[in-house]
């Protein structure tokens, strides 16, 4: 009885294994690339945003040194350092996924086959789907 059950179970596994959906290269090269674009996006947004910010803290900040103000202008100022250190870590991430668009590759390989009836060789181009692993 256990044996069936066990038999059971690893069919059930095996045939969620082979079902699963094939994806093409192409298409993941796509997901990579609009991955890339939109951190990229999202990481220029926070530079310049945050550059911005910057600039007016510092400007008010000296105008209104011995005022009120000068608080809610450093505020100003520290929110536009934050936002530009928040955006390398976008642009790091933008970088690798636009490594890992370029490592996948539809390519082909010569496979060179000995002919049957005589010594010669000949060619057989196949395609292959190329993945460049760095470390």
């Amino acid at each position: 009885m256990k044996a069936i059950v066990i038999i059971l179970v690893s069919l059930l596994i095996i045939v969620n294994a082979s079902s699963q959906e094939r994806t093409d290269s192409l298409q993941i090269k796509n997901c990579y690339l609009q991955k890339s674009e939109t951190q990229f996006f999202i990481g220029m947004i926070c530079v310049f945003s945050g550059t911005a910010m910057i600039v007016v803290g510092v400007t008010q900040m000296v105008s209104n040194l011995f005022n009120d103000s000068y608080d809610t202008y450093r505020f100003i100022f520290y929110g536009g350092v934050a936002l530009d250190l928040l955006s390398i870590p976008f642009f790091i991430i933008s970088s690798e996924n636009k490594k890992k668009a370029l490592s996948v590759v539809i390519n082909h390989q010569s496979v060179y086959l000995p002919n049957n009836n005589s010594l010669s060789i000949k060619e057989k181009i196949i395609p292959t789907l190329t993945l460049r692993l760095t470390f």
